[in-house]
Formats: C-alpha cells, sequence, structure tokens
C-alpha cells in the first residue's frame, strides 16, 4: 500500500510564522520622546544665534541636545596652519588668520596700500627782504638758524655784524663759515611783518632759508596734503594778524651749486 502524502494546507490555514530572535544581533537603537522633532533643529538654531531669542516650549524641550552639540562645535578652538607672507599677493587672503603685526609686516604687497612717496621736495613761500628785494624762501623747521645768500645780501646794501660770525654745522657733519649776522631783517609776507636774525652765507643752493627762529616767531603751522602740497599759517607777533598761504615746491637748476 503506497505511503500516503501530506496534505498542504492552503495560506489561509496556515499558522503564522514566528521571527526567530537573535539576541546577538548588531542593530543600533536610540531614546526618543514622541514629543522631539528633527525637522525644527535647524529652524531653532538660526532662531537662537540671532537677538532676541523667542521660542516655544515644544521648540526648546525638542532640540536641547542638538543646541547643546551645534555650540559645542562651533566655540571649540582648532588648530589651524598659517599661510606663508611671503608667497601672499593681498591683504585679504591672510587676514582672517594673522595678527596686525604680521600684517604690517606683509602690507607692501597690497596693491591698495597707500603708502610715502621715496622723496618729497622742500617747499618755498615768496618773501620781501625789507619791503624791496623778493626771493623764495625755503621752508625748514629742522634747521636752527636763518640764512641768506651772498648774492642777496649786496642787493640789501645792509650792513652785517662780522664779529658775531658763526660756524654752522650740517646734518651730514660739514662745516661752513659764516660771514655775518644781519640783524633784524625786515622780512613782508601777505600784510605780516618778522624782524629776524638772519645769518649771510658764502654759498647755498636756495637764496634764503627760514629755519626753527622763524616757526617760532610766526607761531606757524603747516597743513600738508598727500600730493605732496602745504598751506602755511603764520601770526605777525606784533599786529596779531594771521595769514594762510599756498607753499611752492623748491626746484632748483644744477646752476645754483656754487
Amino acid at each position: 500500500m503506497p505511503a500516503s502524502v501530506p496534505q498542504q494546507l492552503p495560506p489561509s490555514l496556515q499558522p503564522p510564522t514566528v521571527p526567530t530572535t537573535n539576541h546577538w544581533s548588531t542593530t543600533r537603537t536610540r531614546w526618543r520622546s514622541n514629543i522631539e522633532e528633527p525637522e525644527v533643529i535647524q529652524h531653532v538654531i538660526d532662531k537662537s544665534l540671532e537677538s532676541p531669542v523667542t521660542l516655544t516650549q515644544r521648540e526648546l524641550y525638542a532640540i536641547s541636545p542638538d543646541i547643546r552639540q551645534y555650540l559645542k562645535d562651533n566655540v571649540t578652538t582648532r588648530r589651524i596652519n598659517i599661510p606663508n607672507i611671503a608667497s601672499t599677493n593681498t591683504l585679504e587672503e591672510i587676514e582672517e588668520d594673522l595678527p596686525a603685526v604680521a600684517l604690517l609686516q606683509g602690507a607692501s604687497s597690497s596693491p591698495d596700500l597707500l603708502i610715502a612717496q621715496l622723496t618729497v621736495e622742500l617747499r618755498t613761500i615768496p618773501v620781501k627782504l625789507e619791503g624791496n628785494v623778493e626771493v623764495e624762501a625755503i621752508l625748514d623747521d629742522g634747521s636752527q638758524v636763518i640764512s641768506i645768500r651772498r648774492d642777496v645780501w649786496e642787493k640789501l646794501k645792509s650792513p652785517i655784524h662780522t664779529n658775531q660770525a658763526m660756524t654752522m654745522e650740517s646734518a651730514n657733519g660739514s662745516r661752513d663759515r659764516i660771514m655775518g649776522l644781519l640783524p633784524n631783517l625786515r622780512v613782508v609776507i601777505g600784510e605780516c611783518d618778522f624782524y629776524l636774525q638772519v645769518q649771510v652765507i658764502e654759498s647755498a643752493s636756495f637764496e634764503m632759508l627760514l629755519g626753527r627762529p622763524f616757526f617760532t616767531l610766526a607761531q606757524a603751522s603747516t597743513r600738508h596734503f598727500f600730493s605732496g602740497d602745504s598751506h602755511i599759517t603764520l601770526l605777525d607777533p606784533n599786529s596779531a594778524k594771521a595769514v594762510t598761504l599756498p607753499t611752492r615746491p623748491h626746484v632748483h637748476p644744477v646752476s645754483d651749486f656754487q
């Protein structure tokens, strides 16, 4: 008698399959409450970085752990590499990483930086000596004396005090013998009269030099401009008149040197 074949039950009558539980499963889990809403995290972060901050209780409770992590990531200091200044062409490329001292050291490579000119001409003003001899006088507040050249003195026809002659030393150490002192020389500038003690020198590249004795007497103040121009304001100590006049560049031909 042939063996009986097990009857296959229809799907609707088969028992439900019970899944096998693996206690060593590597599936990761996290705890999460029903109130947490990940989609509002970035929205609340953006709002918290602006002032004032207005949050609902739902927003606050929903993203508190994420806010703490975001702030920790962004306030933690990190090591950065400082670029080589010599290979950097503009200040904009290094200003975020370098201190102010480094910026000054590398500033000369910037095409937009304003820098001093290599040389700037001395400035002069027109003056009248004793009201009739006109000369261009160099303004030099680094000089301790006021001086005029010999040929200018000869036009004045005024006597000098040779017993008060002195030796003038230049900044480079050279010494020049003064011919004599021309006392109380009347120098007219605009409507102001100044009486100066003037040294007469044999030769120079200028007609007259107004040094510090003039600047202190006239309480002179000079305003300089980036173009190289300047204006000078002078006060007449005897009349209290004040004048302001533009200066001119001192340009001399080679033949001026004697």
